[in-house]
């Protein structure tokens, strides 16, 4: 997971690809969502203060508040995407933590606030809610796993399955029901994909492609690609694919299919210069040993060493100096 977290986070907090991604997953892209509608939340919050201590709690790799405008309101949510980099069959238990944290501050707020504004509790009602601002509602949590390994999601898609099985047959169930919203790639249908602004759906096709029998879809992908990508996408698509992709500097872009060339060109230069390096290495060393030969061959001859002299200084048996002397 480490060579893709820093580059997936650093992506993913653009507002604009939240927005694509946000409306493609929740609405399928019949409600559209603006970059201007999404606030990117620091991952890590602090919670009220408990005992004179700060405590803080880490949520999600990537967290945000979207503003959802229905029927002419405006209902805020709150959307929360785990990056998952390698295999975890358990990212659940993980899922859990996160979205209990992420309930718990607003809760501790919401009570926070109500103390502070005297606004505990409506005698007439016993309903704590009722008279509070809108500001103070709950907003839905909501957390999606994005799965960027090369192999598809495996694993409990809920809560429940951590449970005795001997609960449910009594009808015992959890107060706190939790599951795994999973973005998956590698089973993301054609018309799926069409959904995605075009920079996330080349992403999801290279998370696709990555493994070695895909090497030749991944290049034909990457080499026929013609779109513009910036520093933040460069860098994670290098980090999946093995620097298929040449990053730019921060600010510039790149044209896909252009800097793949570039690389392939690069590398193909360079493994020609090694081999011909090899070569003049392994030209210098047959002509040494050539001229080792020559020589003991010579003395052999002339009867200054034996054969098993001459056959020693040429690193050979006896038979093997021998076969060649009489081929010479």
């Amino acid at each position: 997971m480490a060579k893709l977290d820093i580059p997936g986070k650093d992506y993913f907090k653009d507002p604009h690809v939240i927005a694509s991604l946000a409306e493609t997953v929740l609405f399928s892209c019949r409600l559209r969502i603006e970059s201007d509608d999404v606030q990117v939340v620091d991952t890590v919050e602090a919670k009220i203060a408990k005992d004179g201590e700060k405590h803080k709690d880490r949520i999600n790799d990537v967290n945000s508040r979207i503003t959802l405008h229905l029927d002419g309101n405006e209902a805020p949510i709150l959307f929360h995407i785990e990056l998952l980099g390698y295999i975890d069959t358990a990212v659940i238990i993980r899922v859990m933590d996160y979205d209990v944290n992420s309930m718990l501050l607003q809760a501790r707020r919401i009570g926070t606030e109500m103390i502070r504004t005297g606004k505990v509790k409506d005698e007439k009602t016993c309903n704590y809610l009722t008279k509070l601002p809108h500001v103070l509602r709950l907003e839905p949590s909501i957390t999606y796993v994005l799965n960027l390994t090369q192999d598809k999601w495996e694993g409990y898609p809920g809560n429940s399955d951590l449970y005795d099985p001997i609960l449910k047959e009594y009808g015992i169930s959890p107060a706190t029901k939790a599951e795994v919203r999973v973005i998956d790639p590698h089973t993301m249908s054609d018309e799926q994909l069409d959904l995605l602004i075009p920079e996330l759906k080349l992403l999801f096709l290279v998370v696709r492609y990555q493994k070695k029998e895909y090497e030749k879809d991944m290049l034909e992908l990457l080499s026929s690609s013609k779109l513009a990508i910036g520093n933040q996408l460069a860098t994670l698509l290098s980090s999946i694919t093995d620097r298929f992709v040449e990053i730019p500097e921060e600010g510039g872009t790149v044209i896909v299919c252009e800097s793949t060339r570039a690389i392939r060109e690069r590398d193909r230069n360079e493994g020609i210069q090694i081999g011909r390096n090899e070569g003049r290495v392994e030209g210098i060393l047959i002509g040494k040993e050539g001229g080792r030969f020559e020589t003991a061959l010579s003395f052999y001859r002339k009867g200054f060493v034996s054969s098993q002299q001459a056959a020693q200084e040429c690193g050979m048996s006896v038979e093997e100096f021998l076969a060649k002397a009489k081929r010479n």
